[in-house]
């Protein structure tokens, strides 16, 4: 382990003495927050911790080497550098194996923390179960990494804009504790309540030490959540932070639906008209299959063979057509169009080629020039953008 680990002394004298020592990420200062604000915070919050008589150990990744206790200068360095990538547990073995600088996350912070022999890490938000996540299965690494890593992480809950009910029955199913710190509810980020209760209220910072040491000694795996809501005098209001939340998601809703579906969308305008063209070739190629005698079923126009299409003197035109065409399909299918436009588009490629590549096709079916006229959705004759029809 020695190889990619790098104690800091203040830190590695502290581990030895078994004086308490706090983990603290790296991804708020480098993707989180602003210059200077962001190194301000994190030299702040190692003041907080060293206040209360424990050692901050801030965790990063430089040049390969994973970090447990970071100088004035590395802290710096994370709140500016361009370079810094964004850790979790898939991305270690890459950025080590690269040398790679890397700023973690609430799941690679904990990983590095248990390599180092931190049992407690502080951070403002865990990552969750997102909204929609029936759909898209977004989950957040914490949460897996919460199940099988044995650090205790203090929060003030989950993100707001995350599905923090989904988030609760996770850590539940993975076996994960969830303890509020003098409260009965699960806090939720910005606010002192998510609407979710914790597990259990725990009132003294000695019964907490209890629990996760009581979970560790039965060798019950994984870590502790710990729920410290923010102080009452910060917190906004429930109700303020969930309609802004409601009103953002129900904005973007809107915005997909216009840029996708809307008639006068130039995305969705090109879109049919390559399903159009396509339907278009696949008529003629079994025009063509019936007059020159190949077999009707496509892709079986078995008469043409390799040598035919090697000869053909368009093969570079039709490769630069099908090319074009799995672009389209690319882009037809990131945008979501229409579900089945990616499968007729995919089954078509194959066609296209043999329709272009067959030398023995009567020339009167190549009458449809790919790729299709742009759209009035192209560019003015002066080059600018053209606006969509309305």
């Amino acid at each position: 382990m020695k190889n990619y680990l790098e104690l800091s002394p203040e830190v590695e004298k502290a581990i030895v003495e078994k004086r308490p020592v706090v983990a603290l990420e790296s991804t708020i200062i480098s993707h989180g927050m602003p210059y200077p604000q962001n190194l301000e915070t994190a030299l702040k919050v190692e003041e907080i911790v060293r206040s209360y008589g424990a050692v901050p150990a801030t965790i990063g990744i430089i040049k390969g080497k994973l970090k447990a206790g970071l100088t004035r200068e590395e802290l710096e360095y994370f709140a500016t550098a361009k370079d810094i990538v964004k850790a979790s547990r898939r991305d270690l073995p890459y950025i080590t194996a690269n040398k790679m600088n890397g700023a973690t996350t609430v799941a690679s912070t904990m990983i590095i923390a248990h390599m180092a022999g931190i049992k407690v890490f502080v951070t403002g938000g865990i990552g969750g179960v997102h909204r929609g996540a029936t759909d898209t299965f977004d989950i957040s690494a914490d949460l897996m990494e919460l199940a099988q890593t044995p650090v205790a992480v203090i929060c003030a809950g989950a993100k707001s804009i995350l599905d923090i009910g989904l988030t609760l029955e996770y850590l539940e199913t993975q076996g994960v504790p969830v303890l509020g710190y003098q409260t009965e509810d699960f806090p939720a980020f910005y606010t002192r309540e998510s609407g979710y209760k914790a597990d259990y209220s725990i009132e003294s910072p000695q019964l907490m030490a209890k629990v996760i040491a009581d979970k560790w000694n039965m060798k019950l795996k994984g870590g502790v959540v710990i729920g410290n809501p923010i102080p009452k005098e910060h917190e906004l209001e429930p109700a303020f932070i969930n309609k802004s939340i409601e009103e953002a998601l129900e904005n973007l809703d809107q915005l997909e639906d216009e840029s996708i579906y809307r008639d006068d969308s130039c995305e969705y305008a090109e879109n049919q008209e390559i399903i159009a063209h396509i339907e278009g070739l696949k008529e003629d190629l079994h025009q063509v299959g019936d007059e020159v005698g190949y077999e009707e079923e496509i892709p079986g126009l078995a008469g043409i063979s390799r040598e035919d299409m090697k000869s053909n003197a368009r093969i570079e035109e039709v490769k630069r057509s099908a090319e074009q065409l799995r672009e389209r399909e690319q882009k037809a299918q990131q945008q979501d169009v229409k579900k089945e436009m990616g499968e007729v588009i995919a089954a078509s490629i194959v066609e296209v080629e043999i329709y272009q590549l067959s030398a023995d096709a009567p020339w009167r079916y190549r009458r449809r020039a790919w790729p299709p006229a742009r759209s009035r959705c192209g560019p003015t004759p002066n080059g600018s953008p053209r606006r969509p029809a309305r």
